[in-house]
């Protein structure tokens, strides 16, 4: 279906025309006129000027507020090629609602690619109305080709709005290496060369965990941070496998990032080796423990009476609680009974 475009005069027109009904109609009747102006715009690209920008957003209460970004690398422009990116768009309810909270909420997010081309669309139905509505684009493997500008705009039951971030990709620089011996030497037949390759530009780390010794049901927190581009993930292993019973966070910057990991309460199956190296860098730079402290916990005291009314003796005898198990003989006139010494950690 090819699309229709009125000329800008039009729309101005059936703007201004709208504006005098509004004023002499109730608020459900002004809601019907703006919502038939805005599906009569249905078909428009979002580069027209019925939508206000996201930076002009304030001037008008009755749009949903909106913010574009990237998950992958927030706040940054450039991107290297050949890895996903997410371009993610949320929209809130608008402060204007003409008496009904349902007309504020944006029900409807579109994606357009310089402009025109529309890609990706979240909701559009009755059904669809959120206070807080949020749609995401995927860019697999991204090439040079995906650099340009990427439109969102949210819709509510009266207005929308329109955000445009710009990406450029472009392919990361190789690293510089450098070899050692020189390449043309010469050696003797069945001779060994060994040959070292250094990446001056490879990732490093440069804050380093250290060793832990912790007591039972306390919290460990361990950090890195290493240095790269692109910049690295960074991978958590206990014992040399990829399962570690924590929360571990990253934290991406520019051209560093960090990672935590924290475990909570410490029991004894946390005891091991933790190593940690990162995708793009070889082999692991660093390795930390975690040993448990051992040793007595005590904690209570029990105290125990024993009455032994037919022989009329009486015996009493505190206990403290350890780590042994053991039963104990005591012997008092004529009178004996046997008590059990219990462990609690």
């Amino acid at each position: 279906m090819s699309q229709f475009v009125l000329p800008n005069n039009i729309y101005e027109a059936i703007l201004s025309t709208s504006k005098v009904w509004v004023a002499k109609m109730n608020q459900e009747a002004a809601r019907l006129v703006l919502l038939g102006f805005g599906l009569l715009l249905l078909y428009e690209t979002p580069a027209n000027s019925s939508c206000v920008t996201m930076e002009n957003q304030h001037l008008n209460p009755s749009a949903p507020s909106l913010t574009i970004k990237t998950s992958e690398f927030p706040g940054e422009d450039v991107l290297p090629t050949g890895y996903n990116q997410t371009i993610v768009c949320i929209s809130n309810f608008s402060t204007n609602n003409f008496g009904n909270h349902y007309y504020a909420q944006p029900y409807w997010m579109q994606f357009f690619f310089n402009h025109k081309v529309y890609i990706h669309d979240c909701g559009g139905g009755d059904g669809d109305s959120e206070d807080s509505k949020v749609c995401s684009f995927l860019i697999q493997n991204a090439t040079e080709r995906d650099s340009g500008n990427y439109t969102c705009v949210s819709y509510n039951q009266i207005a929308c709005t329109e955000g445009i971030i710009t990406l450029e990709f472009k392919k990361p620089s190789p690293p510089d290496f450098t070899i050692t011996p020189p390449r043309h030497i010469n050696v003797s037949a069945g001779s060994t060369v060994n040959l070292s390759c250094e990446a001056t530009d490879a990732p490093t780390f440069y804050l380093h965990p250290e060793n832990v010794e912790a007591s039972r049901g306390e919290k460990i927190v361990f950090t890195c941070a290493v240095e790269g581009l692109p910049v690295p993930h960074i991978t958590w292993l206990k014992n040399g496998i990829a399962t570690v019973d924590g929360k571990a966070g990253y934290f991406q910057g520019k051209e560093s990032a960090t990672s935590v990991l924290k475990i909570y309460s410490v029991k004894d199956m946390h005891e091991g080796r933790y190593s940690y190296g990162s995708s793009t860098s070889s082999g692991v730079s660093k390795v930390v423990w975690i040993s448990i402290a051992t040793g007595a916990v005590f904690l209570f005291v029990m105290v125990i009476s024993i009455f032994v009314v037919r022989n009329k003796c009486f015996k009493k005898a505190n206990f403290e609680v350890n780590k042994e198990v053991r039963w104990l003989q005591f012997t008092f006139n004529s009178c004996r009974t046997s008590m059990h010494q219990f462990t609690y950690q």
